[in-house]
């Protein structure tokens, strides 16, 4: 029986991944390193910011990483005006939050002086936000997924967890939690068995699993 359900944030409730893009190239250039190839910069939607940094600017030591990450904000807007929504998100989830309790997982910071991006109208949807700063180890590790259970109180194995990259499926079998593919967006989707193009469908493939 599901009766959580847990969302990741890029790529399926938002398609952030245009706004990403640009983004990366103007933290970088900011801070005086040249911009690395584009497989680089696609690589920044499955990790924490920190990671992506130190991999931009090869800087070994993670001193420097995290002095960026906590001035980046002084240097660069994050262009969300580039942020859309996704075609069906609010209506979804306004059915879904009388059935299940609804959590966020994320990799990204969601909030705080650093905030790239806020989720907007949506947010009442949810009952918790896990992000960066709230885990040990980020996706594909279960610990983002293991918090919000816990937050919930309620055991992984009655959450579904939907995301859209590899490193989301792995959280979730890493965690014990259901997975759904959210294939919406741009990039390379993981194999799964319940896979969905359309954010209404969810309902679906949620009583498929056992919703």
């Amino acid at each position: 029986m599901i009766r959580a359900i847990i969302f990741d944030v890029d790529g399926v409730l938002i398609d952030s991944h245009d706004a990403n893009i640009l983004f990366f190239k103007r933290l970088i250039r900011a801070f005086g390193y040249k911009v690395p190839t584009q497989r680089i910069l696609e690589k920044g939607h499955a990790m924490p910011l920190i990671d992506l940094i130190r991999l931009m600017t090869k800087e070994k030591s993670e001193e420097r990483a995290r002095w960026i990450l906590d001035h980046w904000a002084d240097k660069v807007k994050y262009p969300s005006r580039m942020v859309r929504s996704v075609r069906g998100t609010a209506a979804t989830l306004r059915r879904l939050e009388g059935k299940y309790r609804l959590a966020i997982v994320t990799n990204r910071i969601m909030e705080g002086r650093s905030m790239m991006y806020d989720i907007g109208s949506i947010a009442r949807h949810f009952d918790i936000v896990v992000s960066f700063g709230d885990y040990r180890r980020p996706k594909p590790y279960p610990d983002p997924l293991l918090v919000a259970a816990k937050r919930l109180g309620i055991p992984p194995s009655e959450c579904v967890y939907v995301g859209d990259l590899s490193v989301d499926k792995k959280a979730a079998y890493n965690a014990g939690m259901k997975f759904i593919c959210f294939a919406g967006s741009k990039g390379a989707h993981p194999r799964s068995r319940y896979t969905v193009k359309e954010f209404p469908k969810l309902e679906e493939a949620i009583s498929k699993i056992g919703g």
